[in-house]
């Protein structure tokens, strides 16, 4: 009779326990936060006019991957805009004005894929017909890219989009 009791009370004790706890398979461990991606549009402009003003500045590893195969300068358009992380929530990044003047159509860019380590980038604008250019890179901090947008060239060169991922903050 006393193991019998005995054994009523364990039962009964793992019961309470089993029900007070959470049901393990809806336990999800935190994911980690996703790395920022950041985007910067780079248009070409006239050498004689066109660094006259403060602008945005155009770091040195942009400079260095945009295609020159005319004698334009090129300058920063948009500071570096940090793109929605969810999935095609399209992000505004420029409004297409350059001093005041409608120079293109406004540019937004979206992350279209982010998996196995890549991340794909969708960025729609420049004109009405709806230029698109496309960037994939590593999905790891320090990852960068620079896309022509060969579509969208202009009398002074082509237009490029800059892409880096950040750091993820905790």
């Amino acid at each position: 009779m006393t193991r019998f009791t005995l054994g009523a009370v364990l039962f009964g004790f793992a019961f309470v326990q089993m029900a007070a706890t959470k049901d393990p398979a809806s336990i999800k461990p935190e994911l980690p936060k996703a790395a920022p991606i950041y985007v910067k549009i780079i248009w070409p402009v006239d050498p004689a006019t066109g660094k006259q003003k403060e602008r945005a500045i155009v770091e040195s590893w942009v400079s260095k991957s945009v295609e020159k195969p005319f004698k334009a300068d090129f300058i920063a358009v948009s500071e570096w805009v940090p793109l929605s992380e969810r999935r095609y929530e399209a992000t505004d990044i420029w409004d297409g004005k350059l001093d005041g003047k409608e120079r293109a159509c406004a540019v937004s860019a979206v992350i279209t894929e982010r998996k196995e380590g890549r991340i794909k980038i969708l960025l729609r604008g420049w004109r009405p017909d709806g230029v698109e250019v496309a960037v994939i890179l590593d999905d790891e901090p320090g990852s960068r890219e620079v896309a022509p947008v060969t579509e969208a060239k202009t009398e002074h060169g082509t237009p490029h989009v800059a892409v880096f991922v950040g750091v993820p903050s905790k």
